[in-house]
């Protein structure tokens, strides 16, 4: 039945064939009365069909599908589609992503450049819409004019890896770039606290800024100078030390922010140590 359901064209067959039956004698006209009642039952059965849930299978990311998401502004369909292909985001901070262009632009700019062997001519224009998305003190704002460390790590994220696999190639931009990096980078940093945690302003208790923390750690753990200039060594000892206590997504990202500081051996290592801890937090 659920099936049926799902066919957009079945109601609209039956809704005719009962209701748009032509008299025998009136060949040539149209039933005013059964083409309301189509159109009227068609309205509600669509409506229950779009209630349904319908399975979308994850597509591979592309230049085009980036582009095409971009240009649409559909962000929240670009970052629901960079969580089916690796990048781990929990429905929270989703949404809170999805309120400002900065949250997808960065995340997709990160995702651009692991696609491609140079500057193209999508990364410029979004480098170019992030810088003019930043504040002259560096900071990112989100929907109610605030400053959010969530938006701002997208931001940091998406500049970082085009400074790091794409600098060389950036000729004169390459200044411009580095001066917003640095300047989003000493603006993410005020906003740690003492214990080295994040806390946006969205956040309502103490475990929502351990996510929007596991977060920022796992995403920018290897930015160039991140871990210097926000603590980083500092930032991952007080996730671990409340692995514990964390929720299944956040021990998720403490897990991977961890295993993304590692050498490679290391992190082979502790692989089996680090999946036993998040099995028993869960």
């Amino acid at each position: 039945m659920i099936w049926l359901f799902r066919q957009r064209i079945w109601p609209l067959s039956l809704c005719l064939y009962r209701h748009v039956k032509l008299p025998n004698k009136y060949p040539n006209k149209i039933h005013s009365k059964g083409l309301t009642l189509l159109f009227d039952r068609y309205k509600l059965v669509r409506s229950i069909t779009n209630l349904l849930p319908i399975k979308r299978e994850p597509i591979m990311l592309s230049i085009h599908t980036i582009d095409r998401a971009l240009e649409s502004r559909d962000y929240d369909r670009l970052l629901r589609d960079l969580g089916q292909n690796g990048l781990v985001m929990p429905l929270p901070l989703r949404l809170q992503l999805a309120e400002s262009p900065a949250g997808a632009k960065g995340l997709g700019l990160r995702r651009l450049v692991e696609l491609t062997f140079g500057p193209t001519a999508l990364s410029r224009q979004l480098v170019e819409n992030l810088i003019r998305l930043q504040t002259p003190e560096g900071a990112i704002l989100d929907a109610a004019g605030r400053p959010s460390c969530l938006l701002m790590s997208a931001f940091v994220a998406g500049l970082g890896r085009v400074l790091r696999d794409h600098g060389t190639r950036l000729c004169d931009h390459l200044a411009v770039v580095q001066l917003a990096y640095d300047r989003a980078l000493a603006c993410l940093a005020a906003m740690q606290h003492e214990n080295a945690l994040f806390s946006g302003p969205q956040d309502r208790d103490e475990q929502d800024r351990l996510l929007t923390s596991a977060f920022i750690g796992y995403l920018l753990i290897d930015a160039p100078g991140f871990a210097a200039v926000c603590r980083g060594h500092a930032l991952l000892s007080a996730l671990e030390d409340c692995l514990e206590m964390a929720l299944p997504d956040s021990c998720q990202l403490i897990s991977m922010a961890r295993l993304a500081r590692l050498t490679p051996v290391e992190a082979a290592a502790s692989q089996s140590h680090q999946d036993d801890r998040v099995l028993m937090a869960v």
